[in-house]
């Protein structure tokens, strides 16, 4: 986007080559956690700058006439319902509508490419919402190329064709979102997608009585910080393991801390010593406060 100057390497934008131009004649859209819009414009002219600007550098016979640009404008502002603010100034505007106007920038240019930094961080939950439904309409109509970065799992899952996880600086995974809910190769992107997310535990809060389950160092001794994680969605809480549980390995007993409000259908926040782990509510069972059970792996 032309925000920092590369240290070494080449970006290229299809065919062409693009971090020697000028940001404006790279032809990609930017929405950052504040939309970023010009205080001293109003809506239409915050709406309008990004093509006057790219008309500058287009052969003359190419170039858009200001009418050409106001029906732009107006298909833009239509499409993300802030034709009624058109003649606002942006310092008058409300964070939900600011972040519209910023989008309807990025729509406006038809930018093959958009880099989004949390551009949704900044609303309130009903709001992002709303606005990440017509984001996924938007995508749907222009196809663009967009590189989200986001701490919001909804987020991710709902908007993303790949993900990528990052930690200290690394790329921990790269996969669909449905293959690091099911398959993730780091702790960090276990607990990045998927709700609740995935149940851990450590060498030092081994569940011991009760439990088959045993960390065992094979070969290295020095090695530690062992932990095993374990997908909420395949353990089991009964009042008491019976014969007829032959393919479930017990886990030892474990308290219900609280049901979690909300969750349909119901989950149960369980403890055993330091250990906290979620696990669907059994169906017919009337699990309360303190109560006990048998965990099934």
């Amino acid at each position: 986007a032309g925000l920092e100057t590369p240290t070494s390497g080449q970006i290229f934008l299809g065919n062409r080559e693009i971090q020697h131009l000028e940001p404006h004649r790279r032809n990609v859209a930017w929405l950052s956690q504040r939309p970023a819009l010009f205080p001293h414009l109003n809506v239409y002219e915050n709406l309008a700058v990004g093509l006057r600007l790219r008309q500058k550098h287009m052969p003359r016979g190419d170039r858009l006439s200001e009418e050409q640009i106001r029906r732009k404008v107006l298909e833009s502002a239509d499409l993300l319902r802030i034709a009624h603010l058109l003649d606002r100034p942006a310092t008058e505007l409300s964070g939900g509508e600011g972040q519209r106007v910023a989008l309807g920038r990025a729509v406006s240019v038809d930018a093959p490419l958009w880099l989004l930094d949390e551009p949704f961080a900044q609303l309130d939950a009903t709001l992002r919402h709303e606005i990440l439904t017509e984001f996924l309409l938007l995508r749907r109509r222009f196809r663009p190329t967009m590189i989200l970065i986001t701490h919001d799992r909804t987020e991710a899952s709902a908007l993303a064709d790949r993900i990528g996880v990052l930690g200290r600086g690394r790329l921990l995974q790269a996969d669909t979102p449905r293959g690091i809910v099911q398959n993730p190769r780091h702790r960090a992107a276990a607990m990045c997608l998927g709700w609740p997310v995935t149940n851990f535990v450590t060498r030092e809060s081994e569940p011991l009585v009760g439990s088959v389950f045993r960390f065992r160092a094979e070969t290295d001794t020095r090695t530690e910080g062992y932990a095993l994680g374990v997908d909420p969605h395949a353990v089991r809480l009964v009042e008491r393991a019976g014969d007829d549980d032959p393919e479930w390995v017990p886990f030892g007993r474990w308290r219900v801390e609280r049901e979690l409000p909300g969750t349909d259908p119901p989950w149960l926040l369980i403890s055993r010593g330091e250990c906290l782990w979620h696990a669907p509510k059994a169906a017919g069972v009337k699990w309360g406060e303190g109560d006990e059970g048998e965990l099934l792996l």
